[in-house]
């Protein structure tokens, strides 16, 4: 009888994935953040008055990780905290949570890239290893806080150091824009 391995590439891979479906299935069957919006959010935190900034970082690590787009955090940020504070807080929550994610995916999956034998993976892997601030800097400084790039550099080759380095560096702008314009970007998007 063959025994199956949960060191196989295949079998991680296939438990994380399942994980990752299972929990964004499930916070969607739920209602957990059905009529999420930064509005409601805020309102939420400001509830919850002097644990509110605990619970912002704790809320947006959880959603982030079950697929919920750090975008309505970072706009909600703006909101609670005003351009200033709302920086820093919503800054050093959006970094918390991008490492969250990474290190649940990371100690999941491991380093993926490495073991599977996919055309796509491997270009992928090179391009990382080639320079992997850059590429993650890029990356952040596109597409911020999106969940499936979180799950996509915790399965690559890139180091906490890097990935933390590259991550701070690249969401400076786009959560200062997002601070910044919340109050527009909500009346044109969410109003």
């Amino acid at each position: 009888m063959t025994q199956i391995s949960l060191r196989h590439p295949y079998i991680r891979l296939s438990l994380l994935i399942g994980f990752l479906v299972c929990a964004y299935v499930g916070s969607a069957w739920s209602g957990l953040f059905d009529g999420m919006s930064p509005i409601t959010l805020r309102d939420q935190i400001q509830a919850l008055g002097s644990i509110g900034i605990a619970a912002y970082f704790a809320i947006f690590a959880i959603a982030l990780l079950l697929g919920v787009p750090g975008i309505v955090f970072m706009l909600a940020g703006g909101l609670i905290y005003g351009t200033g504070w709302g920086f820093i807080v919503t800054f050093l929550a959006a970094n918390f949570a991008i490492l969250f994610c990474f290190t649940v995916i990371r100690l999941l999956g491991g380093d993926l890239s490495a073991e599977l034998d996919n055309k796509r993976l491997i270009a992928l892997r090179q391009g990382l290893k080639k320079n992997p601030f850059k590429s993650i800097f890029i990356m952040r400084f596109l597409f911020t806080t999106s969940p499936i790039l979180n799950a996509l550099f915790a399965v690559s080759p890139v180091s906490y150091r890097e990935h933390f380095g590259a991550s701070f560096a690249g969401l400076v702008v786009p959560v200062a824009v997002f601070v910044y314009f919340a109050d527009w970007l909500i009346l044109r998007f969410y109003s």
